[in-house]
């Protein structure tokens, strides 16, 4: 969404400038081993790699998954790796990345409402039941509610919300307005209880202060999660993630209409059933694309044979005037129209 919300880069600049030694040992590694592209995502997914492989060393034969990923060749320098002559623990690295992610957000992440995007939302409403999948951190999307996600008031504290998994089972094929964080958010974190679920502050700040009280755990469930082998954490982090994973599975096999907007094709885990439903509906499927880029990698990499007869149907806005998001008006009303009529064809 390009409302002002901080991008992939300016986060990982941002990241980049963290006064934590171990973040800056690994990111001095990715740049010297060449690696131009990587990311704030790629920082992390080296740090939950390095844990599961500390922990690996630390219990051996007790279930806890060693992983053998691009990041292997950093355990020996890394989990070693000392400052101060004490040894320096991945988790409380992780935690410290997470802190600074969470920080960049709070600060640059308007906080007046969104109006534009409340406008699209509403507007959409008006024709349609929606389920909005998310793979951003912001809590952006969330302030154009009602939304329902699973979360309910909760008896222990007034700070947060926790997940109701029999209410989020017996209510999500059938509420309008539903939201999924799949990947985590900002407002996510843990509470000072015997479980180790995942609870939904009201504020992203509160969320944050949460983070400093965090007790490691291998089984611990980060807010947020990277994108790299995302699968293992909807499996394990199971309310709310795997929750939000299942029902998007539903709703992609239950629905042909499909808006995607500023999805770079880059988590598996999306595309293998974005192109089932394509595959199931066939040319009942129904997908708008909206990208500032002016290449359609979406369309290249996962919707082969779009506008092909017996195949989707695609409507496209891209580049930086037409494929901003949230769309003007003369566009939305563009992709409701097509959206709405090509559905009762």
């Amino acid at each position: 969404m390009h409302a002002g919300v901080p991008s992939t880069v300016q986060v990982t600049e941002r990241i980049c400038q963290l006064d934590n030694c171990a973040i800056k040992a690994i990111v001095d590694s990715f740049k010297g081993k060449g690696w131009a592209g990587f990311s704030f995502e790629t920082v992390m997914a080296a740090l939950e790699d390095l844990q599961e492989y500390q922990e690996a060393c630390r219990f051996p034969g007790r279930g806890i998954r060693g992983t053998l990923s691009m990041f292997t060749e950093l355990a020996p320098e890394y989990v070693g790796f000392a400052h101060d002559g004490e040894p320096l623990h991945v988790f409380s690295t992780r935690i410290a990345l997470l802190g600074g992610i969470f920080d960049f957000f709070i600060r640059e992440t308007p906080q007046q409402h969104p109006e534009r995007l409340q406008a699209f939302v509403d507007r959409l409403r008006q024709d349609f039941d929606l389920t909005v999948l998310t793979l951003n951190y912001d809590d952006l999307i969330d302030r154009t509610g009602p939304w329902f996600d699973g979360f309910v008031a909760s008896h222990e504290s007034q700070d947060y919300d926790v997940f109701s998994s029999g209410q989020f089972v017996d209510r999500v094929a059938t509420e309008p307005n539903v939201l999924l964080h799949l990947h985590g958010s900002v407002r996510f974190g843990r509470a000072l209880r015997p479980d180790r679920d995942i609870v939904k502050y009201h504020s992203a700040e509160a969320a944050r202060e949460a983070l400093i009280g965090s007790a490691r755990s291998p089984q611990w469930a980060a807010p947020i999660v990277s994108g790299h082998q995302k699968e293992r954490w909807l499996q394990r982090y199971v309310a709310p993630l795997g929750y939000y994973y299942n029902a998007f599975v539903n709703a992609a096999a239950s629905t042909p209409l499909w808006l995607i907007a500023g999805y770079g094709a880059n988590d598996v885990h999306v595309n293998t059933w974005v192109m089932e439903s394509m595959r199931m509906h066939k040319e009942r499927a129904l997908v708008v694309h909206i990208d500032t880029a002016s290449c359609a990698h979406l369309v290249l990499d996962i919707l082969p044979g779009c506008n092909i007869p017996s195949q989707p149907r695609l409507k496209s806005y891209y580049g930086p005037t037409i494929g901003n998001f949230p769309p003007q008006n003369a566009v939305l009303e563009d992709i409701v129209a097509f959206l709405r009529d090509g559905e009762a064809c």
